[in-house]
């Protein structure tokens, strides 16, 4: 970050420089310049596609299925940490936890991969190609917790008729529950599934932990890849929960 030192490796070949070696004695210097950022280059980011640029992306309950378990395994890929998430019908929101460069690759990767996924199912191409997005930094605790709050009222902004803890395709939905009540008894292990049964499941190659777990619909439980107990304990108790969504 800025304000702290750092190192780098250069290696420039001689032809590059129209030699042929460095002379015994001789002095060379090397001129670099860095580009500081007013952006952190780690930390938490709200993650968000514009509403407005498209009329949809998820059309029906297996868009939205498929659309959740991009979330995880673009968590997989990229290596940020997912802290909430919410899939609308025209846009998605996300709090990441991680570098930067991670977050924009997350993003980038979503993007791509659900433009397959639309391609592949409905034969639309480049659907995504222009969608923007933004990558926020989030300053402090408080600006945290607005924007979680934010993105779980996303659902009864848009017109949903319930409580935000009723909405299917977010992290709302598991918020100060009991922990029996969280998941089904119709989940299955990842360990128990085939490795054919895998790929047609989720459209990846990508190896998902054995631990994690799938409904009877085939949606990745996000309780699975999302540490509900960290979410919950940002704001403490559910009375201070819900002030923040009021």
């Amino acid at each position: 970050e800025q304000g702290k030192c750092w190192t780098t490796e250069i290696a420039v070949p001689y032809s590059a420089l129209g030699v042929s070696g460095i002379k015994s004695g001789e002095k060379w210097g090397l001129q670099m310049i860095r580009h500081w950022s007013s952006k952190k280059e780690t930390g938490y980011f709200h993650i968000c596609t514009d509403g407005r640029a498209l009329p949809w992306m998820f059309q029906d309950e297996e868009d939205f299925i498929a659309g959740v378990n991009r979330m995880a395994i673009c968590q997989l890929m990229s290596g940020v940490i997912i802290v909430c998430f919410i899939l609308m019908d025209n846009h998605i929101h996300a709090v990441l936890h991680g570098p930067i460069l991670k977050c924009k690759e997350f993003i980038n990767l979503y993007k791509r991969l659900t433009g397959k996924w639309i391609s592949v199912k409905y034969g639309i191409r480049d659907h995504l190609k222009h969608l923007p997005a933004e990558i926020i930094y989030i300053a402090d605790e408080e600006s945290l917790l607005n924007t979680i709050a934010y993105i779980d009222r996303n659902s009864i902004v848009a017109g949903y008729r319930f409580m935000p803890r009723e909405y299917p395709w977010g992290t709302a939905r598991y918020m100060f529950k009991e922990r029996s009540e969280i998941g089904s008894h119709d989940l299955t292990k990842i360990s128990d599934l085939t490795v054919r049964a895998k790929r047609e499941l989720f459209n990846t190659r990508i190896t998902l932990p054995d631990e994690w777990t799938v409904d009877s619909k085939g949606m990745l439980d996000p309780t699975s890849f999302i540490d509900i107990r960290r979410l919950e304990n940002y704001f403490k108790t559910p009375a201070r929960y819900s002030y923040f969504l009021a």
